[in-house]
């Protein structure tokens, strides 16, 4: 999974197998670093950089609209199996290329 708007890049696998929808996946990625904020508390905490923890702040903020759709975003899935599925339930949206 691929959005480059926010430079993110999850290698194949990452997520494990899910049936999900689009945001679905945004929310789990949002979920998973919000709640656990590597090394931004417990004992990696004394070592962590205050700009990593600013860094993450910021991409989570960013995160955050791309799921609540305050910013418009690309999503690539690659998939050399085929085993994605991704069909348009809601009208007015953008057609998926």
């Amino acid at each position: 999974m691929i959005v480059p708007e926010l430079e993110l890049e999850l290698e194949s696998g990452a997520m494990g197998s899910t049936l999900t929808t689009v945001e679905g996946l945004l929310e789990k990625v949002y979920e998973h670093l919000a709640s656990t904020r590597p090394f931004t508390s417990g004992d990696s905490h004394a070592t962590a950089t205050s700009t990593f923890a600013k860094r993450l702040q910021v991409f989570l903020g960013k995160l955050d609209d791309v799921r609540k759709l305050r910013q418009s975003f690309t999503l690539i899935l690659d998939d050399p199996l085929g085993h994605s599925n991704v069909e348009v339930f809601a009208f007015g949206c953008s057609p998926i290329r």
